[in-house]
């Protein structure tokens, strides 16, 4: 379990991600009135429910790192994803691991202010994930392509947060953002294996195929991994307040108070609420390995730790 200390309008406030224990969840209500549960399994969620307000169902992509990465390599569908990783190969980008961090939140934030899809990233909240966490960016000739942001409990899970890309109209990367950007995904999750990470989190994905954001749901996919249901909840310490605080949660009024609490992604249910599930779809099978390599694994790695 991770436990991330944030404030939220200037109340101190705690961000936990995968707890397996409702009691050290419970603990850190002692110690401030807010607390953000994410990937929460329902047994867990079920036990905090008498002390949450707000609780959603959220759906992430996994992948079992435990498997061989000749496994791995197969469950990337072979047009859309591993043809475009031995392209990205085949010009030997330069990838780092926790260099260049202010390069990297530069990049991201330029890629939020070009797509607009949250606010811009905060310089508080990007220290709170790299004092849990990793970043990992990739450069092609001296131009930083494509940076990420992972979340790591080690060695339950590694997630990646947060990322951004050059714009791919820029002429230093023409048609190579997105084959950089998957290359650097597949050492992510090479990464973590070679560490003893059971599982990569490759972040939420939305069902709603007419939803704005399917495109960024169909890009995760192509790598394969199981889509997994979780849950996400807001917790409140005091009986009184949170009683109230539940009653506005159900009426809307406190949606876009406690927003930026939780990251955006499927529907708030209330307390108590029914959470859908889903089935992953099949992904293209097959092998297809580049051209010379045992197997794919482009592990640049030169600036990690052993």
């Amino acid at each position: 379990m991770l436990a991330i200390p944030r404030n939220v309008f200037s109340l101190p406030s705690v961000e936990v991600w995968w707890p397996d224990d409702p009691g050290s969840v419970i603990a850190l209500l002692g110690r401030c009135p807010l607390v953000t549960v994410h990937g929460c399994a329902d047994d867990v969620a079920a036990s905090l429910e008498e002390y949450s307000f707000r609780r959603k169902s959220t759906f992430t992509l996994l992948f079992d790192l435990s498997l061989p990465t000749v496994e791995l390599w197969k469950g990337l569908k072979r047009k859309s994803c591993r043809q475009d990783i031995n392209r990205a190969l085949k010009l030997r980008p330069d990838i780092v691991v926790n260099e260049y961090a202010d390069d990297a939140f530069r990049l991201i934030n330029d890629h939020i202010r070009r797509k607009g899809y949250r606010r811009a990233l905060r310089r508080s909240e990007w220290d709170g994930i790299l004092s849990h966490g990793d970043v990992f960016s990739i450069r092609c000739d001296g131009v930083l392509i494509a940076a990420h942001a992972v979340l790591v409990d080690w060695p339950v899970r590694a997630r990646a947060t947060i990322g951004g890309e050059l714009d791919p109209t820029d002429s230093r990367a023409l048609g190579m953002t997105g084959p950089m950007n998957r290359l650097l995904h597949w050492h992510e999750m090479n990464y973590y294996k070679d560490r003893g990470v059971r599982r990569y989190d490759f972040g939420g994905v939305v069902v709603d195929e007419a939803s704005p954001m399917y495109n960024i749901t169909k890009f995760k996919l192509s790598f394969g991994g199981e889509t997994v249901a979780e849950n996400v909840l807001q917790l409140w310490h005091g009986d009184r307040a949170r009683a109230v605080i539940r009653q506005l949660a159900a009426w809307g009024v406190t949606r876009q108070i406690f927003h930026s609490a939780v990251q955006v992604g499927g529907r708030f249910r209330s307390a108590g609420g029914i959470h859908d599930r889903m089935v992953a779809g099949s992904t293209e099978g097959g092998n297809g390995l580049a051209p010379g390599l045992t197997h794919p694994d482009p592990r640049v790695d030169r600036g990690s730790s052993p």
